[in-house]
């Protein structure tokens, strides 16, 4: 990692180190005139894009823990309300018993839609790719699939 005073590369660190560091290893380096204002950083391996990437994101959008809870509320009400339309669908007859069955679903849902598409709303899937969403979420869930198998089989 690059760290940077006023633009300008003043020390090459071994690894991440957070803003915080960056500033006490620029204060070393330049000495009493120093505004720490002045100093950033700048990833020089795909591991510490990612790594300031994700710091930015905790300092914006919340941290782990704060995500976490919102996936998982996001989550949940998805699945119940899916559950609740699935259970609906099983015994309609008519299509005018399907749209019934469909309307507390998609009246829920067009409000998020309307923000999605005027641009007040902007949803990860659609910077990352839905492809790359779904690449990542089946790795992801392959591999933690993968060590729950290896733990049950031992």
């Amino acid at each position: 990692m690059k760290i940077l005073y006023n633009y300008a590369t003043i020390l090459n660190y071994g690894g991440f180190c957070s803003q915080t560091a960056a500033i006490a290893m620029a204060r070393d380096q330049i000495g009493a005139d120093f505004d720490p204002n002045l100093v950033s950083r700048e990833a020089v391996t795909s591991v510490e894009a990612k790594l300031l990437v994700r710091e930015a994101i905790g300092e914006i959008a919340g941290d782990q823990q704060s995500l976490l809870g919102t996936t998982s509320d996001a989550i949940g009400l998805l699945f119940f309300e899916v559950a609740k339309f699935a259970i609906a669908m099983k015994d309609q007859n008519s299509l005018a018993d399907i749209r019934s069955a469909a309307t507390p679903l998609a009246d829920m849902m067009a409000p998020v839609i309307a923000r999605v598409e005027a641009g007040d709303t902007l949803l990860t899937h659609q910077v990352k790719g839905e492809a790359n969403v779904i690449e990542e979420m089946e790795q992801r869930a392959t591999q933690v699939a993968t060590v729950l198998q290896s733990v049950q089989s031992a």
